[in-house]
């Protein structure tokens, strides 16, 4: 299965193998999610009686969505009155993804290495930084890609060493990143985001400066000898902005887009970060969140950790990050409805003219992968009859939303 995030946002993730899977009744994902959340709690994991009726592909689907195969799997001597094909499903998925997972850091040490040598500053960012830094083995920190910071000086050359290696360029209508995937030959499909700025929104460009990414940058020895990653602190409140981000805007599963919901696997990401810092973390964290207005957004999503693992944070940290304004230019953006707001925003945000350029033709001539999801039953049609689908909808939407209100 594969998942993409949506609104322009490129933290994908690995989700377990592609299982044909029913749709999961609506009434049914609560009980389910709220199953699944026992992975923060000790104590054995009770299959619940009103669950009886669902069907074992129906609840992978639901720990596909939340990245926690591995973790679930982990907690199989615990799992009480199981049904039989859930646990098939899950031994099955738990090898898929640790396959995976060994034949992607095959090929990421080769790419990082001929970067390397090339003379190429890279820096692994996102799940991936997580999964050889935090995680106690790689494969419990499930994706479907690797995202990779390279300076813009250097973009042309990491290009030409990636088509060198054999992959492909997705255009997928997104400034300040591109996806290159390509074919393992046993069955996966191994990808990297390759981005020259730490956001692909350019009205959030201004939070992460890339020099400054790369000078706090830390050596990741668990992935090889010259891999480096986003620092902590850094990789905490990228996390953050993703995930309100995600929850905002959607997450799409198996072509479904699912709003309002926080996949488990991210809360997980900021347990085991927060669990690392030191007291001098938690200040420079509380410093650098402040500085970005990222209190607000940062504090919701401490504050979902912390009730589901009960992870330990400084009094003093809730209280400042409380204490800040709820509302700010960053929330502004991210809640906001208005489509052409956040556009005009981004179109500020946009550090020249090429990129200004490459957001109106994004705007106007979305990549096929947005038309799919866009028209998911027509995504084989060619894209120019897709965009004048998209022209002649537009109307209709505006007069439907004119109307509700």
């Amino acid at each position: 299965m594969q998942d993409r995030a949506i609104a322009n946002s490129s933290d994908v993730e690995f989700a377990g193998p592609s299982i044909a899977n029913p749709a999961v009744g609506e009434g049914d994902i609560p009980a389910i999610d709220e199953f699944l959340a026992g992975l923060g709690r000790p104590g054995p994991m009770v299959w619940p009686t009103d669950l009886a009726p669902v069907s074992a592909s129906a609840v992978m689907q639901r720990v596909n969505f939340h990245g926690v195969v591995h973790q679930l799997h982990a907690r199989l001597p615990e799992l009480a009155n199981f049904p039989a094909g859930l646990l098939q499903d899950l031994r099955k998925a738990a090898a898929l993804q640790a396959l995976w997972e060994e034949s992607h850091r095959a090929t990421l040490v080769h790419v990082l290495e001929l970067f390397h040598a090339a003379g190429i500053d890279v820096l692994v960012m996102k799940g991936t930084a997580l999964a050889y830094s935090l995680y106690p083995s790689a494969a419990a920190r499930s994706r479907t890609d690797s995202d990779l910071l390279v300076r813009k000086e250097q973009l042309a050359r990491a290009r030409e060493i990636l088509g060198e290696c054999g992959y492909d360029c997705l255009a997928q209508g997104r400034i300040f990143q591109e996806s290159w995937w390509a074919d393992s030959g046993i069955g996966f499909v191994h990808s990297f985001d390759l981005h020259w700025q730490v956001t692909n929104m350019p009205a959030l460009r201004r939070l992460f400066d890339v020099e400054e990414c790369f000078a706090r940058s830390r050596p990741l020895p668990k992935l090889c000898g010259s891999a480096r990653g986003t620092d902590p602190v850094t990789t905490f409140m990228q996390g953050c902005v993703n995930q309100s981000l995600h929850e905002h805007y959607g997450y799409y599963v198996d072509g479904e887009k699912l709003k309002g919901t926080v996949r488990l696997i991210w809360l997980l990401d900021n347990h085991l970060l927060a669990s690392s810092f030191s007291q001098e973390d938690w200040s420079e964290l509380t410093g650098s969140v402040m500085q970005r207005h990222l209190a607000p957004i940062c504090l919701a999503m401490l504050e979902q950790t912390v009730s589901l693992f009960g992870t330990q944070v400084p009094q003093a940290t809730l209280e400042q990050w409380r204490a800040a304004p709820s509302t700010n230019w960053v929330t502004h953006y991210i809640g906001t409805a208005n489509g052409f707001s956040r556009f005009r925003s981004d179109l500020q945000g946009c550090p020249d003219m090429r990129s200004r350029f490459d957001l109106v033709t994004a705007r106007l001539c979305p990549g096929r992968d947005q038309m799919r999801e866009r028209f998911p039953d027509l995504g084989d049609w060619p894209l120019p009859i897709l965009y004048l689908l998209r022209l002649v909808a537009g109307p209709f939407r505006l007069l439907a939303r004119r109307s509700r209100s």
